[in-house]
């Protein structure tokens, strides 16, 4: 089952669309608890996936590409563990705080 992953964790999220953000909390918190993160192609939004490749990012106003994503990610989750050390760096090089 694909869907299995989603039953083990806990994803973090919000479901309103957005057209531009910076780094969200969100984000954060899904590189803590190692979980690959899927944004929309935003500036500010797409920093940490492009920058470490944890995770995928989905064309904006695109829900098939939204889709497409989540899916990716949800099936291929440890593919993105090997990347999960660049998301760290990054966040810690670019922000001010440890995680």
């Amino acid at each position: 089952n694909q869907y299995s992953y989603l039953q083990k964790k806990q994803v973090p999220g919000h479901s309103r669309p957005v057209s531009y953000t910076h780094l969200a909390l969100t984000q954060i918190e899904a590189v803590r608890k190692k979980i690959p993160i899927v944004v929309t192609n935003v500036a500010g939004a797409r920093m940490l996936v492009k920058s470490s490749g944890f995770g995928e990012i989905a064309e904006r106003e695109d829900p098939i590409s939204l889709a497409e994503a989540i899916v990716k990610v949800i099936t291929n989750h440890t593919a993105y563990a090997k990347n999960h050390s660049e998301a760290v760096a990054f966040l810690e090089k670019y922000q001010d705080f440890r995680l």
